[in-house]
């Protein structure tokens, strides 16, 4: 998501084409999202605010926006908002889902967008292991150093795994992930469907906070934002 020198950025692309369709825009007026995703990482459900002078109506502010962008980055919605709204701090929860192809052939058309795994996966212990990872957890052992600066503690609201023609989906609805977070779980319940762990390795990493006894942080291509949750959605019910 993030604007890097010299590297694409989904923020760099979208302020782009509001100044191109719009014109210059205030420099407080930058595009913010509900979650900064990492390199590799996909969104279908991200909520960005932004701040468009001269737009007109929202239907027309996303339909010049569409046209400008390039074909891999759209905007699904668009509706104006109070002008305190802010994506990223009234989000209550985002929800991540990370695909697993669990097949004997490797996928072809979805190779993009999902991590392949040839040797079995047994279900129940995969699920025995995420029940474990839901409440409010110091989830220090699961993320990867150096990038977070406001603790450790975060609050997982629900955690499922379900098998569906041969691909295992892990979906996360929390408040807030840590660096890395999503992928060192996945990688770490993985590990247990194959056998390599015992479930009640999540317990000793909570209270350990010791990153070594996680498993390996998964690619990024396999993840992907999918909701994001506000006050006053039909969706917060789901945080009950």
């Amino acid at each position: 998501w993030s604007v890097q020198p010299g590297q694409r950025s989904l923020q760099g692309v979208l302020d782009s084409a509001r100044e191109t369709g719009f014109g210059p825009q205030p420099d407080s007026a930058e595009c913010t999202a509900a979650g900064r995703t990492d390199a590799g990482v996909h969104a279908t459900g991200q909520t960005v605010h932004l701040d468009v002078v001269g737009g007109g109506p929202a239907a027309d502010i996303q339909k010049r926006l569409n046209a400008l962008l390039p074909e891999d980055v759209k905007v699904t919605g668009c509706r104006e908002v109070a002008d305190d709204f802010h994506a990223r701090f009234q989000c209550l929860a985002k929800e991540y889902v990370y695909k697993v192809a669990n097949t004997n052939v490797a996928p072809v058309l979805e190779r993009r967008f999902i991590h392949f795994e040839r040797r079995h996966v047994e279900l129940a212990p995969l699920r025995e292991a995420a029940a474990f990872l839901e409440g409010e957890h110091d989830f220090k052992g699961f993320t990867n150093a150096g990038r977070d600066t406001e603790g450790s503690v975060r609050l997982i609201h629900r955690v499922r795994v379900r098998r569906r023609d041969g691909e295992l989906e892990f979906m996360f609805l929390g408040k807030g992930f840590l660096y890395n977070q999503v992928r060192v779980m996945v990688g770490t319940i993985l590990d247990i469907g194959l056998g390599k762990k015992s479930p009640s390795l999540i317990t000793e990493i909570l209270s350990s906070g010791e990153r070594s006894l996680a498993g390996d942080t998964m690619p990024a291509k396999g993840l992907t934002l999918t909701r994001t949750i506000y006050a006053g959605d039909k969706q917060e019910e789901r945080l009950a």
